[in-house]
């Protein structure tokens, strides 16, 4: 079994995050995903996110990611 894990903000799901978890489905069985809390996101990046409630959603739309967090 392969496994991924990745990080990230993923606070609009652009064309560079499509093509980069289509490349991870290719290749692994199982994905792990963190999304960045609110509050980092504003202090490392100096904006106002999606909320994380609404970031999870548009990546569970995106379809067979294992794990969210």
């Amino acid at each position: 079994m392969i496994r991924a894990f990745t990080w990230g903000t993923f606070n609009i799901l652009h064309d560079g995050h499509r093509e980069f978890l289509q490349n991870i489905q290719l290749i692994c069985n199982e994905i792990h995903i963190v999304l960045i809390p609110d509050t980092e996101v504003f202090k490392n990046k100096n904006y106002i996110p999606l909320n994380w409630s609404t970031r999870k959603a548009n990546i569970e739309k995106f379809g067979s990611l294992n794990h969210i967090r």
